[in-house]
């Protein structure tokens, strides 16, 4: 129940998303980008 509700979450953003197992898959446009800008931040948060 759990990963259904982090799919349709991510579906929300445009995003598709699909269960399997234990994993939640995602693929969408701009995904790659949106990844990156987070990782950035989270790095600057680090002092890097």
């Amino acid at each position: 129940a759990r990963r259904a509700r982090i799919a349709a979450a991510l579906t929300g953003d445009g995003v598709t998303a699909v269960v399997e197992g234990e994993a939640v898959l995602v693929s969408g446009r701009g995904l790659q980008a949106r990844w990156w800008r987070d990782l950035a931040l989270r790095e600057a948060g680090r002092g890097r």
